[in-house]
C-alpha cells in the first residue's frame, strides 16, 4: 500500500476532530527518521525521494496546520512569527 494513502486513510471525511493524531504523528516521525538514516548512509537519491514524499504528504500538512492553530497557545495570533 502506498505510504501516503496509509497515512491519509486515518483522516475521515467527518472532520477535524475525528483525525487519529497519534497515528499521523507516528507516520511523520518515522518518515523523518528514514530521512535521517538515509542521510547518515550518504544515500542522496533516497534522501531526496523521502523529502519529496514528506513535503507532499497530507499527514505532514495536517500536523503543520495543527501546530500553528492549536498547539501555538499563549500567543496573540496563531501562526509562526
Amino acid at each position: 500500500m502506498n505510504t501516503s494513502l496509509r497515512a491519509s486513510a486515518h483522516v475521515s471525511h467527518k472532520g477535524w476532530y475525528s483525525i487519529e493524531w497519534n497515528t499521523i504523528q507516528q507516520y511523520v516521525t518515522k518518515l523523518r527518521q528514514r530521512i535521517y538514516r538515509a542521510e547518515q548512509q550518504n544515500q542522496r537519491r533516497r534522501v531526496r525521494k523521502l523529502q519529496r514524499l514528506l513535503l507532499r504528504s497530507k499527514a505532514n500538512l495536517l500536523l503543520s496546520i495543527r501546530r500553528v492553530t492549536q498547539q501555538n497557545t499563549g500567543k496573540r495570533t496563531p501562526g509562526v512569527d
